[in-house]
This record gives structure tokens, sequence and C-alpha cells, in this order.
């Protein structure tokens, strides 16, 4: 089960198969990003993270109806929509 802390935004878990691309992209504040699978929102909300909730998202998959995890989770740990 969820635990308060992930609710809360403070956490989520994600293989390094997400991780990886996304150190490599090294993304910076302010950059533009096209993020072409992004459910469940991992990749997004690392970058989104690394980018100090700030520059430019775009957060595509392939599947329309996996984009509501993606929404849950990126408002779940705060990322920022401008």
């Amino acid at each position: 089960g969820a635990t308060p802390e992930y609710l809360a935004g403070f956490y989520m878990l994600q293989s390094a198969a997400s991780l990886n691309p996304v150190m490599a992209l090294a993304p910076l504040p302010g950059e533009r990003v096209l993020d072409m699978s992004a459910a469940p929102g991992g990749k997004t909300s690392y970058i989104a993270q690394l980018m100090k909730n700030s520059g430019f998202i775009v957060a595509n998959d392939l599947k329309p109806q996996r984009q509501k995890a993606t929404v849950a989770n990126l408002h779940r740990l705060g990322v920022k929509n401008t």
C-alpha cells in the first residue's frame, strides 16, 4: 500500500531503466525537454526535479489512457505546470 510519505510526494519508486536516460540527458533549469514515453511519470518528474521545476517539458505517451497516471504522479510530486 501507499505510505503517507509516498502520498505526500516525498518519493516515487522507479527502476534504473527510468533513471539512466534522465542522467544521460542531464537537463538543466530553463531547458526544453520532450519525453515521448512519459507514463507513469517517473522520468518526467525526475527531469522536472533536475530542472528545478523550471523550463518546459512535454510529457507524451503512445497510450493516452496511461497519461492519467502521469498527471496524478506529477501532481502528487509537486511538478508545476506553468
